[in-house]
């Protein structure tokens, strides 16, 4: 199977690295990359990331303020059905109402700013291999483990093989299982955990046994999944849960966003949080003011602070501290862009020199973990300023926010 002149293509990236001593690629991989060898094709590719948030734009200019749902799950909906709209090759024009506006805006928008998306390369790199501005290297094509094979798909498969090339399916779970079974429960806090009981029963059946639990929207089930199997099996090293985390939700993460809303009004708690937080200022250095500091906030008795307000209740701890000084020179620099619009290439500027200003990621040495987060979070704002090529200028806290959301 590890042919030169052989290709397997999966249907998402987890599969592809699960084979990739035979050569397997992820199919919006192997796309992709079929793409940007199509000649004289010189638009931009957007990321998913990107195309959402062109989405979100789009929608917000659209609805101004009657949008009564999260910008940017609606901005996802849309997004996974101008992509399924694709797949199944429905005629843009059959659609009606709301959405055939806002598809159509999004195809003035990304034609205006010469960008394409993932959903619509296919139809390009199928036009180029049918009239052969486009070669390709291989001569057998087999897609692995397709749930389902799409109009979209048996397109391209179609096109694949008139120009020669042998064309195969694999499905892996074509072995049929010796029972099924369907049962109701009450609610998912009930479903996951007779999953986790169900799985850890399986084990004890079988030590050596391998068992995979499918999930749905696993980002959005994962904290709850992790508890029940971590209550269930007692030993975290006993089960794994293929989704990472969101970078957000590691703290030293957390505080570098949390920071960058000291510039507003934010909660008493998150003050709190942020003063216990040892990611950022100088907690080694002036740990006994810290404790004053605590003290020093309960006193003001305030539900809420400004940046000026925070400074100020501070100050009766000592006027000349360390901290004082960088939250002032933060303030400093705030009051030097506030109200402006930037590109995101300056804001990703403003944010490392904000954070280098404010002493993230704090005094001690970092871990290998916060090391890799570190790293991690470097490489999100190098994809944050890449943002530029889909999004015109914006304000530091649309810039918040849109970072937040890709964190």
């Amino acid at each position: 199977m590890n042919n030169q002149n052989l290709t397997i293509i999966t249907p998402n990236n987890r599969l592809a690295k699960y084979l990739t001593a035979k050569g397997a690629i992820p199919i919006k991989k192997w796309l992709k990359d079929l793409y940007l060898k199509i000649p004289n094709e010189n638009r931009t590719l957007l990321n998913d990331i990107e195309e959402q948030f062109i989405w979100q734009e789009i929608i917000q200019n659209e609805f101004k303020d009657n949008i009564y749902y999260s910008l940017a799950a609606l901005a996802k909906t849309y997004q996974e059905t101008w992509h399924l709209i694709h797949q199944w090759e429905i005629d843009l024009e059959t659609l009606t109402g709301e959405f055939y506006n806002l598809t159509k805006k999004f195809i003035v928008y990304s034609t205006t700013k010469n960008l394409i998306d993932s959903a619509r390369i296919q139809n390009l790199v199928i036009n180029a291999l049918e009239e052969q501005r486009l070669k390709l290297s291989e001569s057998e094509i087999i897609f692995f483990g397709f749930d389902e094979i799409t109009p979209k798909i048996k397109t391209l498969q179609n096109t694949l093989k008139t120009i020669g090339l042998k064309v195969s399916e694999v499905d892996p779970n074509n072995q049929k299982a010796i029972s099924q079974k369907y049962i109701a429960l009450d609610n998912e806090d009930e479903e996951i955990m007779a999953m986790a009981k169900f799985a850890k029963s399986c084990s004890i059946k079988n030590e050596n046994s391998i068992i995979g639990c499918v999930v749905p929207k696993l980002n959005e089930s994962r904290s709850a999944i992790e508890r029940a199997f971590q209550n269930v099996f007692q030993n975290k090293n006993r089960f794994n849960i293929s989704l990472g985390k969101p970078l957000a939700s590691y703290q030293i993460i957390d505080t570098a966003l949390q920071l960058f809303a000291l510039v507003s009004t934010i909660p008493f708690t998150r003050v709190l949080y942020l003063l216990h937080s040892p990611f950022w200022g100088f907690q080694a250095s002036e740990r006994d003011l810290y404790t004053k500091y605590e003290t020093a906030l309960f006193k003001a008795h305030n539900l809420s602070f400004s940046l000026r307000e925070l400074i100020l209740t501070l100050n009766h701890v000592n006027k000349n501290s360390l901290l004082i000084n960088m939250l002032g020179n933060y303030n400093a620099k705030f009051n030097e862009i506030n109200n402006k619009k930037e590109s995101f290439a300056f804001w990703k500027a403003f944010f490392e020199s904000s954070l280098e200003t404010l002493n993230w990621p704090g005094e001690r040495s970092l871990n290998t973990e916060e090391f890799q987060l570190h790293k991690r979070f470097t490489n999100l704002l190098a994809d944050f300023a890449n943002l530029d090529l889909s999004l015109g200028k914006t304000t530091y806290f649309r810039a918040v926010k849109i970072l937040k959301e890709m964190a």
